[in-house]
C-alpha cells in the first residue's frame, strides 16, 4: 500500500492526542485487487474495509478490470472502486462530455 506512519507507543503521553486519526478515506492497491479470490488477499481486503468501517472512512479500491473483482470486492465490504470496468483515463474535455451523459456512475 505504500504509505507507512509509526506511532507512539501506547505508554508515551502523546498517545492521547494520536488517538482519532485523521482519516477519511483508505485506498487498496490494484495488486490486492488483482489477486482479490485468493484466500489470503481476500482476508487483507476484508480487513481493510473492516478498518474503514470502524473509522468511518471510504474505502476504495483501485485498478478494478472485472466484474470477478467487483463482486469480490463487494464481498469483501468495499463500498467504491475504480479502474478501467469503469472507465479508461481519456482528455478532460471528452471525460466532461462523458460526465455530462451521465456515463461512468455505476456504483461499487
Amino acid at each position: 500500500m505504500g504509505t507507512r506512519q509509526a506511532r507512539p507507543k501506547v505508554d508515551q503521553p502523546q498517545t492521547t492526542k494520536n488517538r482519532k486519526f485523521p482519516l477519511d478515506r483508505i485506498k487498496i492497491d490494484r495488486s490486492f485487487v488483482e489477486a482479490v479470490d485468493e484466500p489470503g488477499t481476500a482476508a487483507i481486503v476484508g480487513a481493510i474495509a473492516g478498518l474503514g468501517a470502524s473509522l468511518g472512512a471510504a474505502v476504495t479500491a483501485e485498478g478494478v478490470e472485472t466484474e470477478r473483482q467487483l463482486g469480490a470486492l463487494r464481498l469483501s465490504g468495499c463500498g467504491e472502486a475504480q479502474g478501467y470496468l469503469f472507465g479508461k483515463p481519456a482528455p478532460a474535455a471528452e471525460a466532461a462530455a462523458f460526465l455530462r451523459r451521465g456515463a461512468g456512475t455505476r456504483a461499487a
